[in-house]
């Protein structure tokens, strides 16, 4: 797959713009968007009253942003983030299992 530079489609380049802020204009964007979107799922997700989902979301969002804080520090290659996500799908496994029991039992 070959490298695609964003100045090659724009042709702003001309006028004296860094492609760099290019970069930067679609990153913010890009942000917006997601923004707007979990803003979105927040809301039904607090709405349909699934609190364990918005917890376990929040907490891992939490433990990936520290892990690849450690990672970047340590510089280990990312053997620490594999752990830390490994240990995050199992965790999210066992709790829906573990709710999928408990409405059994209870029902």
């Amino acid at each position: 797959m070959q490298h695609v530079e964003l100045m090659s489609f724009i042709h702003i380049g001309n006028i004296g713009i860094d492609a760099n802020y290019i970069y930067l204009f679609c990153g913010i964007v890009c942000i917006l968007i997601l923004y707007f979107c979990v803003k979105a799922l927040i809301k039904w997700v607090v709405q349909m009253k699934f609190d364990r989902l918005l917890i376990y979301s929040i907490s891992s969002l939490l433990i990936i942003a520290i892990v690849s804080g450690i990672d970047l520090i340590v510089g280990n290659g990312m053997a620490v983030a594999k752990i830390a996500l490994q240990s995050i799908s199992l965790f999210g496994i066992l709790l829906s299992i573990a709710i999928l029991i408990k409405r059994f039992i209870l029902n």
